[in-house]
């Protein structure tokens, strides 16, 4: 069952949910067009969290209509690719685990039992790993794969930073690539997966303590690894170690990702801690 099944959509929460998509749209062009500022840097955390709150405190349906605002926004004052990159990295994503942390079913005994925290954080990490076998889908045909075409398009780039470098620095820079672009897409799936978390965390928590929250029970102590997980690290741990190239650096990739639930598990491990300290 989903909390906002029975939520009828007010004109007034509906003008919300226009604003949180304009608000979010507004953050993410901010967030591109001066990549280098601190702002920036704080607005592309942000840029996930109006599209949270409409969700979260008024269902799903505002979460969609949240999403679309956001997105047709920037599709028709940005460039296309920035309205493709926003879909793809805020807007689904936000609207899918809004959908998945609303949902619940009543048990025998009576009690509402809420999708469970260890499968949304499941959720959100599983996306960029279909993000990352579809782009190595998309580059098979290229000669070398997606390792290929990544070096090659951030070899252009390191060149003309390069340019701006002295020449120690410059050997420096062109010597470290390779090892960086075989963890990028790893690394760009933790910053993502770090800004979608800190973002559903705050809106969540924060209408919660507010009583705003459709969702009326969020505790991290619950959080845990799914099963799969562990499978699923192990079997692309083997292939990363293993397996004949190119697998062996799609196991790689995946097998970092896999890994991203541990230090979040971790933590929920030392708050629980902490709080049988407390209760000591």
């Amino acid at each position: 069952m989903d909390a906002s099944s029975s939520h009828h959509v007010t004109p007034a929460e509906f003008l919300g949910a226009l604003v949180a998509g304009g608000l979010s749209a507004v953050l993410c062009a901010v967030a591109l067009q001066n990549p280098q500022s601190h702002f920036a840097f704080f607005a592309s955390y942000l840029t996930a969290f109006p599209l949270f709150l409409a969700g979260l405190a008024g269902g799903s349906m505002l979460g969609l209509i949240a999403a679309i605002t956001g997105a047709a926004g920037l599709f028709i004052s940005v460039e296309f690719d920035v309205g493709t990159a926003y879909t793809l990295c805020f807007a689904v994503p936000a609207l899918v685990l809004t959908v998945l942390a609303l949902r619940y079913r009543v048990g025998d005994d009576g009690k509402i039992y809420w999708y469970p925290e260890g499968h949304l954080m499941a959720s959100v990490i599983l996306y960029p790993c279909v993000i990352f076998l579809a782009f190595v889908a998309l580059a098979w045909s290229h000669p070398g794969g997606l390792l290929a075409l990544t070096i090659e398009r951030f070899g252009e780039a390191s060149e003309l930073i390069g340019k701006q470098l002295p020449a120690d620095q410059a050997v420096m820079l062109h010597n470290s690539l390779p090892k960086f672009v075989r963890v990028f897409p790893a690394l760009a799936a933790w910053s993502w997966v770090l800004i979608l978390g800190i973002s559903f965390l705050t809106a969540q928590l924060m209408l919660q303590k507010h009583n705003w929250s459709l969702r009326k029970s969020f505790n991290l102590l619950d959080l845990h690894v799914p099963q799969v997980f562990v499978f699923g690290l192990a079997a692309m741990g083997l292939m990363a170690m293993f397996a004949p190239e190119p697998y062996k650096y799609i196991g790689l990739k995946l097998a970092l990702i896999f890994t991203m639930p541990l230090p979040f598990v971790g933590l929920a491990n030392v708050h629980a801690w902490a709080e049988q300290k407390k209760k000591k």
